[in-house]
């Protein structure tokens, strides 16, 4: 840049005093304006890159991981869906072999061998299933019918649903289940062929896209459904891939690695402990899975490329538009130096310094503007506010006269629903008393069912009256017993089977304070519970008590009801507390599934919590908490 000076003292009378200006300084135009486009070019670029770059490898990353995590949540959902078929196989073999003994044990404690066999065929027909091996109680009155893939005799462990027979990929083409009846100490072990659990995993998911399959492989690692494509090593030798070796190990996740077919592909695998030691792979080819990442990365760079062009334009333009303003008052200014006074900066225009005393008129105009909109939205604001809340009153109270109204209507319909069961079970019971003789056994049966479906439609509907009795009723604050609620609860249930053996302990000076009959129903409700789920124990246990405080916010003491008796899967615990949720079948244990739903509603009222742990066959436990209202300790 070439500089001249020239200083040069002007006086200048303009009503506000002396001014001075000091000028003379000649620009180069086109210097300036490169130099402040490269200064403009780089304070948006470097910035702009830098932050195009993290969101690309960050997108990058999350669809990468997204597409990983999707191939595992694949093989989850096969496993998840494999271990629903195992589990209603299960049930269905427990079903079959707790009515075999009634049909075929007659006034003998051994099985009728042809009526037995007669049924399991029809078992098996029903079941797509190969043979059928039934062990009696004491070795001598087994039955075998079909094919059994369990020639060793082995003994499924505890939570393991079926099981192969052998170590090689002849054996892995059937499998077997276990189911025992406790009270008559008989044993069925059912054998399926591989081909039923097909279904499972074929066809491919369309989540897998062209190139993805779904298959189970045995502990050993041999296919024990049809695999998708040709194995490197033949389907006569196990899968020696590092996804296997890790699932085998016991592993679930997911890895990017060979496949059986030397194929770069993305794994999924989920142990399966419900076959004692198996595999659900998912797998999709990497080059399909990751197809989107390249799309994006060939979009990145045409969108930066472009980006580049027009920031270089944009840039040159700005710079032009923001020297030449510059470049015109310094001309004026050094008019004014060689001594034309009358020289003035050009106000009028379109350009950014002629507009600046204009543009703040009129931001002040507008912020007036802005400020008088802003009252009137103010007082508009609180008329809104003010026929909301009369809005919301008289919703509220139309709330409260619906409520009512459902109430009324729920008890009209359970009296209405009473009536007719009344009739059906009295018609029912006079029936089979009249014509008892006239009836064969399946008419008796026909009318036991009737009945007891009457009763139990008729409890349901007392426990449906309840629930919702709970959710409405006040709650009466007073101090209770616990201890001897508890007690009074376990005399009750001794009358109602008096021939049983079950020792109940019940921890002594618990109260608390609490709506006595809403808490008597959690205590009948959860006593209740415990005492029908240990009903198949020779010696039945049941403890109620508590186990200390927490201090917080709130303090509150948690109480417990522990029992010895069936206990659950904990896998399905969060369905304990819904209404009509139940997880054992009604032919094992009686019950509306509506009790533990109650209970949670009744602690729920009381600002407490409710939650239950539990081993399948070795009890449960149950917990609720109640906060402290002035107990007396």
């Amino acid at each position: 840049m070439r500089v001249r000076e020239r200083r040069s003292t002007l006086r200048c009378h303009n009503g506000s005093g002396l001014i001075k200006v000091a000028t003379g300084i000649r620009f180069n135009s086109n210097s300036i304006k490169t130099r402040l486009t490269m200064v403009l070019l780089l304070m948006v670029l470097l910035p702009t890159l830098i932050i195009g770059w993290v969101a690309y490898s960050m997108t990058f990353e999350i669809i990468r991981a997204e597409r990983i995590r999707d191939v595992g949540l694949m093989a989850a959902s096969k496993h998840s869906q494999l271990v629903m078929m195992l589990t209603h196989v299960n049930a269905s073999a427990k079903h079959f072999l707790s009515g075999l003994h009634v049909k075929c044990g007659g006034n003998t404690s051994k099985l009728n061998h042809v009526c037995a066999t007669g049924l399991i065929k029809q078992y098996l027909a029903a079941e797509d299933a190969m043979g059928v091996t039934l062990h009696g109680k004491t070795g001598g009155d087994s039955l075998s019918v079909g094919v059994s893939a369990n020639s060793a005799n082995i003994m499924l462990k505890a939570g393991q649903l079926a099981g192969f027979s052998g170590s090689d990929p002849a054996n892995n083409r059937s499998y077997f289940i276990s189911a025992m009846e406790e009270t008559t100490g008989y044993r069925l072990e059912v054998t399926y062929p591989s081909s039923v659990l097909e279904p499972v995993f074929s066809p491919p998911p369309a989540e897998l896209g062209l190139s993805g399959e779904t298959f189970l492989a045995d502990g050993e690692g041999y296919f024990a459904t049809k695999p998708r494509y040709a194995s490197m090593q033949g389907h006569e030798h196990p899968i020696s891939a590092r996804p296997m070796r890790a699932c085998l190990g016991g592993q679930s996740g997911e890895m990017l690695d060979l496949d059986y077919r030397d194929a770069k592909i993305i794994h999924g695998f989920r142990f399966v402990p419900e076959f004692g030691s198996a595999c659900v792979m998912a797998h999709i080819d990497q080059e399909e899975a990751f197809a989107p990442l390249e799309l994006l990365r060939q979009r990145t760079l045409a969108a930066a490329f472009l980006f580049l062009v027009l920031l270089v334009i944009a840039t040159v333009y700005l710079a032009g538009r923001i020297v030449r303003p510059a470049i015109q008052l310094t001309k004026t200014a050094q008019a004014i130096a060689e001594g034309d006074s009358s020289a003035r900066a050009d106000t009028q225009g379109n350009d950014e310094f002629s507009e600046l005393a204009a543009t703040f008129n009129r931001m002040t105009d507008r912020l007036h503007a802005a400020q008088q909109r802003l009252l009137k939205n103010e007082t508009e604001l609180k008329r809104l506010n003010i026929e909301l809340e009369r809005r919301v009153a008289e919703r509220t109270r139309q709330l409260e006269v619906a409520n009512d109204e459902l109430e009324s209507f729920n008890y009209s319909v359970a009296h209405d629903l009473r009536s007719p069961l009344r009739s059906i079970d009295g018609f029912s019971r006079v029936l089979s008393n009249k014509y008892h003789d006239q009836l064969d056994a399946t008419g008796k049966d026909w009318l036991e069912r009737i009945r007891r479906a009457a009763q139990r439609m008729g409890y349901l509907i007392d426990d449906m009256l309840l629930l919702a009795k709970v959710a409405r009723s006040p709650l009466k604050l007073e101090q209770v017993d616990l201890s001897k609620m508890a007690e009074v609860v376990a005399d009750e249930l001794r009358k109602t089977s008096p021939e049983r053996q079950v020792r109940f302990v019940v921890q002594q000076g618990l109260s608390v304070q609490a709506d006595p009959g809403l808490l008597h129903t959690v205590m009948d409700n959860l006593l209740g519970n415990a005492y029908k789920f240990t009903s198949k124990k020779h010696e039945a246990e049941i403890e109620f008590g508590a186990c200390g405080s927490r201090s917080g916010s709130v303090e509150e003491d948690t109480f417990f009801v522990r029992d010895n008796g069936e206990g659950f899967n904990m896998e399905y615990a969060h369905k304990l507390f819904g209404a009509f949720q139940r997880l054992h079948a009604i032919s094992e244990f009686e019950g509306t599934g509506v009790g533990l739903a109650t209970v949670q509603r009744v602690i729920r009222r009381h600002d407490g919590r409710v939650w239950a742990e539990a081993i399948e066959g070795r009890g449960a436990t149950f917990y609720f908490t109640l906060p402290r209202r002035g107990r007396e300790t």
